[in-house]
């Protein structure tokens, strides 16, 4: 029994240790991953019992072990201690029995489960290539013989068969027979040839894509060449006379240059290979001598091999065709044969226990590679890209070696239960596709080297129980663009379509089924999920890995709720029919079942006083169990409540304060707190308006605040603050049942009454209130100083809301609050399939169930700052009333004073920071520079106001005009300012990058804010309203203008008079010639009086065409008139 074990577990871990090879390094590695077979073999010597004279019968019994004695043994086996954190955990996980013993036995089981699991997750993330039924046809035109081969025809795709007989048939995509030749209908010849035609079979086929032709092999020792560019396809030439039966072929060309070198190769009966270099294939195969007769072009062989120096009018073909032949590779039949361009390399293989598979170069230089199998080698498929060649062979047994070891192979593909016929590389996906004589495609992945897919062949009219026939090459793989494969078997031709090599992208589900619940487990740091389809799934909350899945739980009822004992050891699962059953989560094994006493739904679940189980449910009843006996299977309900079945309507929710207090809801609104110790009622909270005549609101969650609890019953003075929540309709209640008074407050917690909230959690303080509503979003409250005494007034208000986001697309069932080494972490459970955990600030880790792995240590790894819909989120929304005060209310009149005040806040920033720092000398210099850093840019600058109701714009101008007058001061203020402003940056006692870059970057710093203070509020949609071209100077846009009246005597000016204008009105102003003092401006020369007096002409000199240059001189402007003239306030 203990070597069985050991064989299984075994078998199971040399499958998966090469998963594992390389997470050695790797922090976030679990123990047991890191367990090999060699530590195995260790145990088991370990845990077998020493043999004495007086007990022979014990030797199949194993030891057990202790926590201490286990500890000491693993610690031991490794070599290490650096796995003590996890050694208790894999005690407890190991102890199915929980009765402080492992055994051999207990292990291997645990173990066997684990490699199971990761198996599964294997299987499941590898793409299977084939989805869909095959399309089976028979064809009629083979005469029942089998087909030889089939092959693909480009512009337009076809799918060409050929049978042994010679009969060709062309089909479409969807396999509709188009088309179908003889061979011998094409071929015209004397009366023995015909006769010995018809005893003539196809050996084999090829497409010689850039050409346009396909080449058919017979055993007459004759190559037909077929030409596809016309329609019908008719045959051109014909070799013959060859010096041996062509079994095989293969042909090779250069998809860089289609008429270039290209080459048809063929292996014999007797062993050799054949090689045909094509120069110019696309133009001509062969030569074509003049011939008035119509039809087939018969070349004899001999006329390739002569002698080139020997000038014959026969030999006309070399300059299109070359001959090559490497004789004796094999002893018997070559079965297949390849050209690899990369490496100018032949492989060929044969039935032949000597020389099954030779890889050899062309050229000859090296030595060729010779890999011997018993039986001989059926088939191979070879990929140069993976490196991978694959053989088939009578053994029932698919081989995959690495083309340079011919010694051994890599690994052995069991399964078959026949002969293999047929072996391809799927290289798209990086598998391999078996066939065998049984009609049985296996489809095996490469990395991983076990079998993803086996399918069986439906031949129709076919006996069960007997071989079927099959060609010599029954398999056809045809990979991108086309992605599909042919088979056949007998006279009928499969086709099967593959899927696409990437799927379109699906977010990552949990379950297959609606979830019903999600809780942690504090002491394996794992979440168990239950679903609606009776599965229950363990994750473990480091790194989101699935670690056991176990399905039926309840047969094919749902499951209602779920959770764990005190010792967290077990798992309790109740479904909707009334059953209870108790679990070993860690393997699956169930220890107990809880007879229903009505077929009712489960709705909570706890562990109860000393071994007792408490359930409530639709029964409207408090069912207790006796779980004190581990042997006993199937334990009875005892619905013997001393407090008596209070309620009268189902039970919603129960919520427990252990070991204090339990509180259940129901249907009717009923809220009843009972004492767990004497099992009476301490309190009605709430009881049912239904007798009233009212309608009652459901109960739909109750939560108990345990912090708060424990505060209240050992305070002397007691507040009686609310320590109980519940959940009605979308409105949390706030109740307490220490004092006179029950509830204290209520708010709503949705943003719709429809709305309701399933989940809700507190922190372990009670300082935050997390809910989760049916719409999918969570929200973050602070109840730190809400209801926490009976004395205040009743409380409608909404706490503090500090997040809120969306989290998933259908109603959250659970929400649970739990702190993994001091991070605070959120688990969210929904209809909607999934289950996601998140940060406390609503920041997305990921989903249970996703590829990816994350690790808590390292925030890098989580999905934010992307959600769970692949969407980028800069942050999450914060909803608080705070933050749109700030943001929306900043009174604009308070502008100038906070900036005034804005060095100063600067000052006393980076003073308090150096003061506090200097009180610190031990503090590390990159903590210094960092923490500088993040001060000067944590600095808050003033509040901006709105663009369209703000006097900040005006200021700023008037501001620039006053600095515009004073020039010459300007540079020793600025000069002064900034000195000033860059002595306030002090830097850090301790400098990384010197003292004259820190004062440099200081001084930046300080430069930046000065100017983004000078200029003010600039609205980014105005300076970049053509997309992303910014315009700077839009920002600097006029603002409105008001009508100034000038007084009616201004006078006008000398040169106006001299030109003879007058301007008595507002219409004589629009008709004033003014282009014309143009001109007179470039003749006045008078001086520099003159032209300081106007300086129009210094406008006029630098060569502005503006009309704007003479708006000056509208200030002597003359006659009785109100002139509107634009201005800036």
């Amino acid at each position: 029994m203990v070597m069985n074990s050991f064989n299984s577990i075994s078998s199971r871990m040399s499958d998966t240790s090469s998963n594992y090879s390389y997470k050695s390094a790797d922090s976030s590695i679990r123990l047991e991953e890191h367990i090999t077979r060699k530590h195995l073999e260790e145990l088991l010597r370990i845990f077998q019992p020493k043999k004495t004279d007086h007990d022979q019968d014990n030797s199949q019994q194993s030891e057990k072990k202790t926590l201490a004695e286990f500890k000491d043994i693993v610690s031991k086996m490794l070599g290490t201690e650096k796995w003590n954190d996890q050694m208790e955990m894999l005690f407890y996980k190991v102890d199915t029995g929980c009765d402080g013993f492992v055994d051999w036995n207990e292990f291997c089981t645990y173990m066997v489960l684990q490699m199971r699991e990761v198996e599964h997750i294997q299987m499941t993330s590898q793409i299977k290539p084939f989805t869909a039924e095959a399309i089976v046809k028979r064809s009629y035109h083979n005469k029942q013989e089998t087909t030889t081969k089939m092959f693909l025809v480009e512009n337009p795709t076809r799918i060409v068969n050929v049978s042994k007989v010679g009969d060709i048939g062309v089909w479409d995509t969807e396999l509709r027979l188009l088309k179908n030749y003889k061979l011998s209908s094409n071929v015209a010849a004397d009366e023995t040839g015909a006769k010995r035609r018809c005893h003539t079979w196809v050996t084999d086929a090829i497409y010689m894509k850039n050409s346009q032709k396909f080449a058919l092999t017979t055993t007459s020792r004759e190559i037909y060449f077929y030409d596809t560019s016309t329609n019908p396809y008719y045959a051109e030439f014909c070799l013959y006379a060859l010096p041996d039966v062509p079994n095989c072929v293969n042909y090779w060309y250069s998809e860089t240059a289609r008429n270039g070198h290209s080459i048809l190769i063929f292996g014999d009966d007797e062993g050799s290979v054949h090689l045909l270099h094509f120069h110019s294939p696309q133009s001509r195969l062969f030569g074509k001598p003049f011939n008035p007769k119509q039809g087939i072009q018969r070349i004899y062989f001999n006329d390739l091999i002569a002698d080139p120096e020997y000038r014959d009018s026969k030999n006309i073909h070399r300059a299109f065709v070359t001959y090559e032949c490497i004789p004796n590779i094999h002893d018997e039949i070559i079965r297949r044969v390849m050209y690899v361009a990369d490496g100018n390399q032949i492989v060929s293989s044969s039935s032949s226990s000597a020389t099954s598979v030779v890889l050899m170069d062309l050229k000859k230089k090296k030595k060729p590679y010779i890999f011997k199998v018993n039986k001989g080698v059926e088939c191979f498929d070879y990929s140069k890209p993976l490196n991978v060649l694959v053989t088939g062979s009578l053994d029932h047994l698919v081989r995959i070696w690495n083309p340079y070891v011919d010694a051994k192979p890599i690994c052995l593909l069991q399964g078959h239960s026949t002969g293999i016929c047929d072996v391809a590389i799927n290289r798209s996906f990086g598998q391999i596709i078996s066939y065998s004589k049984d009609a049985i495609l296996k489809i095996w992945d490469i990395k991983e080297q076990n079998c993803l897919q086996t399918i069986t062949l439906k031949i129709p009219s076919f006996p069960q129980g007997r071989i079927p026939d099959h060609g010599e090459f029954p398999l056809n793989l045809f990979e991108q663009p086309h992605d599909m494969m042919l088979v056949s078997c007998n006279d009928c031709i499969a086709l099967f379509k593959m899927g696409k090599l990437k799927p379109p992208p699906e977010a990552p589900t949990t379950h297959e089924a609606p979830l019903c619940n999600a809780i942690y487990n504090d002491l394996f740091h794992q979440v168990v999920t239950g679903a609606d389809d009776s599965t229950v799934s363990v994750w473990n909350v480091e790194n989101g890995v699935r670690s056991l899945k176990f399905s039926n739980a309840h047969g094919h009822e749902e499951i209602t709720c779920i959770a764990f004992d005190k010792s967290w050891r077990r798992l309790f699962t109740g479904a909707r029919d009334g059953t209870i059953k108790a679990w070993n989560f860690q393997n699956g094994n169930c220890l107990h079942e809880f007879k229903s006493i009505a077929e009712a739904e489960v709705t909570g679940i706890m562990s109860f006083q000393d071994q007792k189980v408490l359930a409530v449910g639709w029964s409207r009843q408090i069912t207790t169990y006796d779980d004190s006996d581990p042997d006993i299977i199937f334990v009875h309900a005892n619905t013997n409540w001393k407090g008596g079945q209070m309620h009268k309507d189902d039970i919603l929710t129960m919520d427990h304060c252990d070991p204090y207090y339990l509180a259940t809801g129901s249907y009717d609104g009923t809220i009843i707190v009972w004492s767990e110790e004497t099992e009476q009622i301490s309190a009605v909270l709430k009881k049912s308006k239904a007798l009233k005549g009212h309608q009652s609101t459901p109960v739909e969650k109750l939560l108990f605040l345990e912090n708060r609890v424990t505060k209240e019953r050992l305070s002397k003075n007691k507040k009686c603050g609310a320590v109980l929540l519940s959940s009605e309709s979308g409105v949390i209640h706030l109740w307490s049942f220490f004092g006179h008074k029950h509830h204290l407050g209520k708010f709503s917690a949705t943003d719709t009454p429809e709305s309701s909230i399933l989940g809700m959690a507190s922190s372990i303080d009670n300082s935050l209130l997390i809910t989760g509503d049916t719409t999918g979003t969570v929200r973050v409250w602070d109840i730190s100083n809400f209801c926490v005494s009976d004395l205040q007034e009743f409380q409608t208000d909404s706490p503090p809301l500090k997040k809120q986001w969306k989290a998933h697309d259908m109603a959250i069932v659970s929400l649970n609050y739990i702190e993994y080494e001091f991070l605070g972490l959120i688990v969210t459970s929904s209809s909607d399939r999934t289950a996601r955990l998140w940060t406390l600030d609503g920041k997305f880790i990921g989903t249970f169930g996703q590829k990816k792995k994350w690790n808590l240590k390292n925030p890098a790894s989580f999905q934010h700052p992307r959600n769970p819909w692949g969407e980028l989120v800069e942050d999450v929304s914060h909803t608080g009333a705070e933050a749109r005060h700030t943001q929306e209310d900043t009174p604009p009149d308070h502008l100038p004073a906070q900036s005034v005040t804005f060095e100063d806040e600067v000052k006393d920033k980076v003073d308090s920071n150096t003061q506090h720092k200097s009180n610190n000398p031990v503090a590390e210099v990159g903590e210094n520079a960092e923490s500088h850093n993040e001060d000067l840019s944590s600095v808050k600058l003033p509040a901006l106001p709105n663009l369209q109701t703000s006097k900040r714009l005006p200021e700023r101008r008037m501001t620039t005009h006053i600095m515009a007058e004073n020039k010459k001061t300007l540079p020793s203020a600025r000069k002064l300012v900034r000195a000033e402003t860059v002595s306030k940056f002090e830097t850090p006692k301790e400098k990384i990058l010197g003292e004259t870059t820190e004062k440099g970057l200081a001084k930046r710093r300080a430069t930046r804010h000065e100017r983004r203070y000078r200029v003010g509020f600039i609205n980014p949609q105005t300076t970049s309203r053509f997309g992303n071209l910014c315009s700077p100077f839009q920002a600097l846009s006029i603002p409105n203008t008001d009508v100034v009246d000038f007084s009616p005597d201004l006078p006008m000016s000398r040169r106006m008079q001299d030109r003879g204008m007058e301007c008595l009105s507002e219409t004589d102003l629009a008709s004033l010639p003014l282009h014309y003092l143009k001109g007179f401006a470039d003749q006045d020369n008078d001086g520099g009086e003159e032209a300081s007096r106007n300086p129009t002409r210094r406008s006029m000199r630098h060569g502005s065409p503006r009309r704007s240059t003479l708006l000056p001189a509208t200030a002597q402007l003359p006659g009785a008139m109100k002139s509107s003239v634009a201005v800036r306030k």
